[in-house]
């Protein structure tokens, strides 16, 4: 019943074209996405609950909402008493949430028919459907988790191979197949085709970008990062397929912990490097949101039960690392080496600093009122690099001692 009023509340807050991106509206909700999608980690994080201290297991349930809203619901209070009856309501999530915004869309249609006032009330399909991928959007890390949980055993003080999320659940046997089969479907539709939409839509944008319905029906891919970055959108989607995948292929809790740390401290360096997200704070947010994932990884490490496994797994893990720091340093110098007497590494530097003259030559020419709207459409990442520029250029005032 709720589902409506919802629907209507996110029409009302996702009208605004791409002139209104800039406003602190879009960086709260980013802010937002970064918490939730903090919380999903977590949820995935909390492995071998048993081994843990009641404490701290109870701590680590609280936020398991934000993987799994259905938790909230209490399903067995509501019909669903088994593990297979739930995974069906959970895996057709997505399709209830569309049809709730469908219906929505068509009453609000049918209502225009009969509305005797002078705006129109139908909801426009655009914004409807934007408002619909942003929340399969925000809980994608939720739906990989909640589909990949078929596939994720581990062995059982019973002697037989149990389901991570539902002990009484024997794998390989009984209705786990069947369990699969549902589990499958829903990760390469959900998941898997998803995945592939949005890049699609982000490989696509540069030559639809000019058609408004395309901007508001594809909004959340572009909202939250700055000019450029979309495609980091994509990234967000490979951290939650990486991170959930390990527990499929490793029976070690503990390097299953180590797996989902790997991943996340691979994303955490991206977004340092890159700072895809419109906002500067949102940047600061989500790499210190990353950092606390890893020391709680490393902390619920700490409580985990050791096995022999698993300790030549560490050793393993442990090496690897010791070696990649040389790797690193030796790919360093390499593209060092090449920036600087490769032919093609110094055509692109010319060309480089062309543009940036052309550009110079384009903004002195340019009104104080053009100039001023230039800047401030800049996000925080573009103004910072174009004030750091301008502090390089005023350092020297003998521009002709300059040279290439």
């Amino acid at each position: 019943l709720l589902g409506p009023a919802f629907v209507l509340a996110m029409y009302r807050s996702s009208r605004q074209d791409v002139e209104a991106w800039r406003h602190w509206r879009t960086a709260a909700s980013s802010a937002m996405f970064v918490l939730l999608n903090h919380y999903q980690l977590v949820t995935l994080l909390h492995v071998q609950p048993q081994s843990m201290p009641r404490e701290l297991n109870t701590w680590l349930s609280t936020w398991a909402f934000a993987a799994d809203v259905s938790v909230a619901f209490r399903l067995p209070c509501v019909g669903f008493e088994n593990f297979m009856s739930g995974l069906v309501f959970k895996c057709l999530a997505p399709l209830a949430v569309a049809a709730i915004f469908a219906g929505t869309w068509a009453a609000s249609k049918v209502g225009n028919l009969f509305w005797r006032g002078k705006n129109d009330i139908a909801m426009r399909p655009p914004i409807v459907m934007n408002c619909c991928f942003s929340i399969m959007f925000l809980f994608y890390a939720g739906i990989v988790q909640v589909t990949l949980n078929v596939a994720k055993c581990g062995p059982n003080p019973s002697g037989k191979w149990t389901l991570m999320v539902d002990r009484s659940v024997l794998c390989y046997e009984g209705d786990w197949p069947a369990m699969v089969v549902i589990g499958v479907v829903s990760m390469i539709l959900w998941c898997g085709g998803l995945g592939a939409l949005f890049a699609w839509v982000i490989y696509v944008s540069p030559k639809r970008w000019a058609c408004g319905d395309f901007r508001l029906r594809w909004k959340f891919l572009f909202l939250k990062f700055r000019t450029g970055c979309a495609w980091f959108s994509l990234v967000i989607v490979g951290k939650g397929v990486a991170a959930n995948i390990g527990f499929i292929f490793l029976s070690e809790p503990a390097i299953q912990i180590y797996w989902a740390l790997l991943c996340l401290g691979i994303y955490c360096w991206l977004v340092s490097v890159v700072q895809p997200w419109r906002a500067f704070q949102t940047n600061l947010l989500d790499i210190c949101s990353h950092l606390a994932l890893l020391f709680v990884g490393f902390s619920i490490a700490w409580f985990l039960e050791r096995t022999p496994a698993a300790d030549e797994g560490m050793e393993a893990f442990c090496m690897i690392l010791v070696l990649t720091t040389c790797v690193a340093g030796a790919t360093c110098v390499v593209h060092m080496i090449a920036a600087q007497e490769l032919g093609c590494c110094k055509r692109r530097r010319i060309d480089a600093i062309s543009r940036a003259r052309e550009m110079v030559d384009r903004l002195a020419h340019t009104d104080d009122e053009c100039f001023s709207k230039f800047i401030d459409d800049l996000p925080d990442h573009e103004f910072e690099a174009f004030a750091m520029a301008s502090a390089v250029a005023s350092r020297d005032s003998n521009i002709g001692s300059w040279s290439l």
